[in-house]
Order: C-alpha cells, then sequence, then structure tokens
C-alpha cells in the first residue's frame, strides 16, 4: 500500500509540474478581457484563394453569401481594431470563418461572400447567416449547434438535408426543392415558404415548424415534447404526435395518423 501510495504522489507531482510549464494566461485573459472595438468601422477585401464547397461559420459575425459561378469575393465591414481578428481561410475544400479572441462592439461585424454553390454549411457560433440563390450541389446538408438566424431565399435544389438545435432560428422563402429532411430539437423554430415535393421532419424539445405557405406533395413527420407543426399537404400525410405535441393541416391529404400523450392533430 505505501509503494501504491508513493507511485500515485509521484505521478500527481510529475502532472502538476507539467502543468505549471503551460501558460494558459492569453487563453483566460482573451475570455474574460474581450477587445473592446474602436469605433473605427472600416472594409477589408480579401482573397478567396483556393476551391471550396464547404463552409463553416465559427465566428459570432453577421454573413451574406451569395453563389455566383464566375466570380469570388469577401469583403468585412469591421471595427479596425476587430478586423485582424476575423479569421479567414481556405484548405481541404473548406472555407473557415473563425475568431482568433472575442470582442465586444456596438456595431455588429459583417462580412460579404461571393462564391461557388456549396454542398455542406456547417455554423457552430451564434452568427446571422444569410444565403441567396441556393442551387447545384446535391445533395447539399446544413448543420446548425448554436443559437444562430438563418434566412436561405430561393434555394432550388434536388434535395436538401438540415439538422438544427438549440433555439435556433431558420427561414426559407421562395423553396423550390426534389426533398426536404429536417431534424429539429431544442426549441428551434423553421419558417418555410414555397413548393416542396417531399417531406422527411423531426422536431423534438418544443420546436416550432410554421409552414402553411409551403405546399408539400407528401410529408412526413414526427414530433414530441411540446413540439408545433403546421403545414399544407396535398396527396398524403403520415404524422406521429407524442409527449403533448400539435400539428394544424391545410389541403386535402391521405392522412396516417398516430396521436398520443395530450397531443392534437387538426384540419386548418
Amino acid at each position: 500500500m505505501k509503494k501504491q501510495a508513493l507511485i500515485v504522489c509521484a505521478s500527481a507531482g510529475l502532472l502538476l509540474s507539467g502543468c505549471e510549464k503551460l501558460d494558459i494566461s492569453p487563453l483566460v485573459n482573451s475570455l474574460v478581457n474581450p477587445l473592446k472595438g474602436d469605433g473605427n468601422i472600416q472594409v477589408e477585401e480579401r482573397p478567396l484563394d483556393g476551391k471550396f464547397e464547404n463552409l463553416d461559420i465559427q465566428a459570432p459575425i453577421e454573413i451574406e453569401y451569395t453563389q455566383s459561378d464566375s466570380d469570388k469575393g469577401l469583403s468585412i465591414h469591421a471595427d479596425a481594431n476587430i478586423l485582424p481578428l476575423i479569421q479567414t481561410s481556405v484548405s481541404n475544400n473548406r472555407l473557415l470563418i473563425k475568431l482568433a479572441q472575442s470582442y465586444n462592439t456596438a456595431t455588429q461585424s459583417k462580412m460579404i461572400l461571393k462564391g461557388p454553390a456549396l454542398s455542406d454549411v456547417q455554423i457552430s457560433a451564434p452568427a446571422k447567416f444569410s444565403m441567396l440563390g441556393l442551387s447545384g450541389k446535391e445533395p447539399l446538408s446544413m448543420e446548425i449547434t448554436a443559437p444562430a438566424e438563418v434566412l436561405l431565399s430561393n434555394p432550388n435544389c434536388s434535395s436538401f438535408k438540415l439538422t438544427a438545435g438549440n433555439a435556433a432560428v431558420i427561414e426559407i422563402r421562395s423553396m423550390n426543392i426534389g426533398s426536404f429532411e429536417a431534424k429539429l430539437s431544442d426549441a428551434t423554430s423553421l419558417t418555410a415558404y414555397g413548393t416542396l415535393e417531399s417531406l422527411n421532419l423531426s422536431g423534438v424539445g418544443a420546436s416550432r415548424i410554421s409552414a402553411l405557405n409551403l405546399i408539400v406533395g407528401e410529408a412526413t413527420l414526427k414530433l414530441e415534447k411540446a413540439s408545433k407543426a403546421s403545414l399544407t399537404v396535398n396527396r398524403r400525410l403520415d404524422v406521429n404526435l407524442s409527449d403533448a405535441s400539435a400539428m394544424e393541416y391545410a389541403g386535402s391529404p391521405q392522412i396516417s395518423s398516430q396521436v398520443s400523450g395530450a397531443s392534437t392533430l387538426k384540419a386548418h
């Protein structure tokens, strides 16, 4: 037992001595004392070197992305002393946007992007992201794991897969998509307009889907834990509601339903 105790103490001593060599004060300082913007708004143009089809957003800024087959460009509107903190890089077919350090500013930093059709978008920061003219790549996937605000305008592609949580707010305008698969959780809200051939949607944890102005041919929905949805369906609706969830539908579809746990299904 004494030998084991000596070994444990020696190991702990080595661990502590190793920790003493690791200086984490710059990281702690950047989190506790974020840089304050100087209020001197400037515009910085940056080159977009390299090809990319994936977009990875890790910075809590406003980003406007316009699809362009012939033109690429990136400009940032931000306080002069904040601009160097907003890092952009292209590698392994991915455009990465992140911060070198946290900051505070009276005006939100904004990035305007022009680039190719995207096949994958990842958002892991509370950013405000809008995408105009979404088309070309099949299938398109988007994953949102932060309380971001997302606007997609005029998406036109054969298939689209969306996974979103953490109270994200998503709006899709003028949708023209063959199939749409969406998984929503943690009080995420989705508003959608347009036309859609088929929809496969799941909502859990008080998620909200407002889509009476979205015309769907066939829809399969599973709502759990106080989630709600409204939708227009023309041909077939397959719905499973549980745990005080609710769905309102318009149209005259054939309906297959499983409703339990104080949930409700009603016509609009």
